[in-house]
């Protein structure tokens, strides 16, 4: 499902890490954020646990618990909510040249599924905290403790040694964070795994969406957001196969695009609409909820959502092109009409500029609509007109913004 998105001017670029880092520090983000975690660890019991499920450091290494994970994941949601993230204006993004169309897309999927995202975020590991299993080496502090599991990493340990992993692990690491009162949590996080070089497993924590408890979760959140049952369908299918399409495209693989319209028929979700929400759930999960170190320094990884989408177009390149063409014929007809109601088509800047049609006009009219759209300066033009020009200018940002063109 193609859209125009909304109109937005290309800005000066930001890397991904720096963004992250800005929008998660801007006070209407993050206190959004912490709102929604709040009211629903307090509502939730099952929230509240998983919010307090130890990471693993080495994919996990923007903080000790999944609430950490979850919280980078909702930031990112009113980041782009409150227009204070544009996915083109990630340095990384915009490097993907022919892929704007995409991207725009992208962030008005976003954009139009404010509710369904954020029960995704709150949900999409749920239940790691049941599942959780710990590994160390052999002659390591974790080991030594007793965390080590199977070689498979499989729940076969009983419940009751699970809960009791659990807790020794949560209480070890708060002892550790007691002897070192004055470290960020990262930091604590990453001297704690230096330590006791204790790993964290989830085996089929994503699939476990579909158990009675979990499904009855589910069916709370959907009537609390006020989200359609077609919305709960897609989240547990997005929840339950989230983990399998990260690993789809851990390289560029045109037929596991294949795979994800596959099952959306299968369920009759629009094939399109399935896969573009897919990527969106990609993006939030393991791009903006995920950091890995690199030679010390925690990174956000693009990888994967790249791959994704360079498999997309391999996948039908054709169908490709021709929606990025309807799409582009459908902006710029939606860009005209407001054009045209705010003064700024050719008719009205005739009038206006008092000139008589020609390719001296034409040329004219040609640098005022680029500039608007951002595409490039605006031209000199009399003092006497400059007010009135800058008056239309305005009209058209407001208009566009509030009808999302």
């Amino acid at each position: 499902m193609w859209h125009t998105g909304s109109f937005h001017q290309q800005r000066e670029t930001e890397f991904l890490d720096e963004a992250l880092r800005r929008v998660t520090n801007t006070p209407a983000v993050f206190l959004s954020a912490d709102a929604i975690l709040s009211g629903a660890s307090q509502a939730e019991p099952l929230i509240a646990e998983v919010l307090q499920t130890p990471q693993d450091i080495r994919y996990h290494a923007e903080g000790p618990f999944v609430h950490a994970h979850v919280k980078s994941m909702l930031c990112t949601i009113y980041a782009m909510q409150k227009e204070e993230l544009h996915l083109i204006d990630i340095e990384e993004l915009r490097r993907l040249k022919g892929y704007e169309g995409e991207i725009e897309e992208l962030e008005l999927t976003f954009k139009e599924n404010i509710g369904l995202f954020e029960v995704f975020a709150l949900m999409h590991d749920i239940a790691k905290w049941t599942s959780i299993v710990f590994s160390a080496p052999k002659g390591s502090e974790g080991d030594r403790l007793g965390f080590n599991a199977p070689p498979t990493y499989e729940i076969t340990t009983d419940a009751k040694r699970r809960v009791e992993l659990r807790s020794a692990y949560t209480e070890l690491f708060h002892e550790f964070a007691k002897e070192h009162p004055n470290e960020s949590a990262r930091t604590l996080q990453k001297r704690f795994y230096e330590t006791y070089e204790i790993d964290v497993h989830y085996p089929h924590h994503d699939t476990l969406i579909y158990t009675p408890v979990y499904q009855a979760l589910l069916d709370r959140f959907v009537v609390t957001h006020r989200l359609t049952g077609r919305n709960r369908n897609l989240l547990e299918d997005l929840i339950a196969h989230h983990m399998q399409f990260g690993l789809d495209f851990s390289e560029v693989n045109p037929s596991h695009v294949k795979r994800t319209i596959y099952l959306a028929e299968k369920r009759g979700y629009d094939a399109e609409n399935y896969l573009r929400l897919s990527q969106a759930c990609m993006f939030l999960d393991m791009v903006c909820g995920s950091v890995i170190t690199v030679n010390g320094e925690p990174h956000h990884r693009i990888a994967q959502f790249a791959n994704a989408l360079k498999s997309e177009h391999d996948y039908a390149p054709e169908r490709r092109i021709q929606k990025e063409m309807q799409r582009k014929t459908l902006k710029n007809k939606e860009r005209n009409q407001v054009f045209q109601q705010v003064g700024l088509d050719g008719v009205a800047l005739l009038d206006l500029f008092k000139m008589d049609p020609g390719p001296a006009f034409g040329n004219l009219l040609r640098q005022i609509q680029e500039a608007v759209v951002g595409q490039g300066s605006l031209p000199k033009v009399p003092t006497s007109i400059q007010a009135e020009l800058d008056r239309r200018i305005s009209a058209f940002y407001q208009t566009t913004f509030k009808h999302g063109i």
